[in-house]
């Protein structure tokens, strides 16, 4: 609750810089929707009715450690839907580059919540940082 707080403070108080910044160099543009915790419709169909493992790489150092984890993951879950999101420009690129066919995404400011949203219930996660 108070993490829930401080969070809409600072998203409040740093709303203008952001904007400001978003408008002059457009660098923070790609992703917006997925930061602010709006999960792609593709990926909330894909995930309609089927177990779900979310798995959040921040960059690409993240990335690239989590590729073998993911693509195992898929092997020995078939049935299951792995989404990887990301927080950076760089890991993106990097995640569509070396994860093709996964369902990918900008990460969300919170991502319990977009987790929730895309499908999960929460019930079995194996690892958060929120």
């Amino acid at each position: 609750m108070i993490y829930s707080a401080l969070l809409l403070a600072v998203l409040v108080l740093g709303a203008p810089y952001w904007l400001v910044r978003m408008a002059t160099s457009g660098r923070y543009r790609a992703g917006l929707l997925g930061r602010l915790g709006l999960v792609p419709e593709g990926l909330k169909e894909a995930a309609a009715g089927r177990e779900l493992i979310w798995v959040h790489a921040v960059s690409v150092g993240e990335v690239l450690a989590a590729v073998q984890l993911i693509r195992e993951l898929k092997v020995t879950l078939p049935g299951w839907v792995i989404a990887v999101s990301t927080t950076t420009e760089t890991g993106q690129r990097l995640a569509k580059e070396r994860l093709a066919g996964f369902s990918l995404c900008c990460a969300a400011v919170s991502a319990s919540a977009a987790a929730e949203d895309a499908g999960a219930d929460g019930e079995r996660t194996l690892a958060s940082s929120n």
